[in-house]
């Protein structure tokens, strides 16, 4: 009997303690033997995903994770271990920016300083390769969801068990999104336009500022926070080394 899905680290234990064979080698295949238990692996928060699993470290596990690498290899290292691949960065369209990748030290700096935690749920406009929203959601157990524009940047996501849609940021509803986090995926009128839909939303903006918003006073150099109504919080523990990880060089 075959299981494919995506587990977070205490999940893989408890599968290996059933006698499933699980490969820690970024998107790998579970084998799972008779023993396997549908139910139960639903209950211990295993998601479906193809014919794929992804076992991530979660919260201060994946700092450290983080911190016992070069800062230069930081980046490189989680988007080798999580099958973040590569796309070209032509521009999709007038105002809007092609594909260039979050770094991980600005978005540990804005799931720390926001904060993004379990309480929230997170839109990503400019979803890109799901980058951005595989590491929020594993540093804070938020509920992420993605919009990207290009199709086959969406396709390769949502093969990938992450939640995405196709479509244009500047038409896109935040819905039940307490933050938004963003890496200039436009500019111009276009971003003038995503501004005024997402006016009432917490925004985590990397390298770009919102028209008509005045951001929190920050040391950061890459992040900008723009905050709104008050919203539900959550404990958020990233550990000693979170700091460490969050600062941009």
């Amino acid at each position: 009997m075959n299981a494919t899905h995506v587990f977070f680290v205490a999940e893989a234990e408890y599968l290996r303690g059933c006698g499933h064979e699980v490969l820690e080698i970024g998107l790998v295949r579970v084998r799972a033997i008779r023993q396997h238990n549908p139910a139960e692996c639903r209950a211990r928060g295993a998601r479906r995903t193809g014919y794929s699993c992804l076992v991530l470290p979660r919260g201060a596990a994946l700092v450290d994770w983080l911190a016992a690498l070069p800062p230069r290899e930081r980046d490189r290292a989680f988007e080798e271990r999580y099958g973040i691949g590569t796309a070209p960065g032509t521009p999709p369209g007038e105002d809007m920016i092609g594909y260039v990748p979050s770094g991980v030290a600005p978005v540990v700096r804005a799931v720390l300083d926001a904060p993004i935690t379990s309480a929230d749920t997170v839109l990503v406009l400019g979803a890109g390769l799901g980058k951005a929203m595989v590491l929020i959601e594993a540093l804070g157990g938020a509920r992420v969801r993605g919009v990207e524009i290009q199709p086959d940047l969406a396709a390769r996501c949502l093969a990938r068990g992450l939640d995405v849609t196709c479509a244009d940021a500047r038409e896109v509803d935040p819905g039940d999104a307490s933050v938004v986090y963003m890496y200039l995926p436009c500019t111009g009128d276009a971003l003038r336009v995503v501004a005024d839909r997402i006016a009432a939303r917490c925004v985590c903006a990397l390298g770009v500022d919102l028209p008509g918003r005045k951001a929190r006073p920050s040391a950061a150099f890459w992040l900008s926070i723009y905050d709104a109504a008050p919203r539900p919080r959550a404990a958020l523990d990233l550990g000693a080394n979170a700091e460490a990880v969050a600062e941009e060089r």
